[in-house]
C-alpha cells in the first residue's frame, strides 16, 4: 500500500503497468481551478465540487479521482492541495 501527501506542489507517480491498484486520488485547490487537474494513464472516475469547503481552514474545492477498475490488493492514497497529481504507467 503507498500513502502520499503534499501541501503544495505536483505528485508524479510511475507504476509498473500490469499493476491494478485500487486509486484514491483528492487535489484540493484554494485559488482558481484553472490549470489544476488529475491525470492518469490508470482509468479514473473524476468528480468535482462546485462549493467551497471551509473545514480545513482556507476555503477550498476538490478533484477527486477513483479507480474504476477491479483492484489486485494494492491500494494507492493521494492527498495534495494546489498542485497536480500524475499517475502513469512505467
Amino acid at each position: 500500500d503507498m500513502d502520499l501527501s503534499t501541501g503544495t506542489g505536483n505528485v508524479e507517480l510511475v507504476l509498473p503497468p500490469n499493476l491494478q491498484p485500487a486509486i484514491d486520488v483528492q487535489l484540493a485547490y484554494t485559488v482558481n481551478k484553472e490549470g489544476f487537474c488529475i491525470m492518469s494513464d490508470f482509468p479514473l472516475d473524476l468528480s468535482y465540487t462546485d462549493d467551497w469547503d471551509y473545514s480545513q481552514g482556507s476555503p477550498r474545492k476538490y478533484i477527486r479521482g477513483e479507480s474504476a477498475g477491479q483492484s489486485d490488493g494494492q491500494h494507492i492514497r493521494i492527498r495534495n492541495v494546489n498542485g497536480n497529481v500524475k499517475i502513469s504507467k512505467d
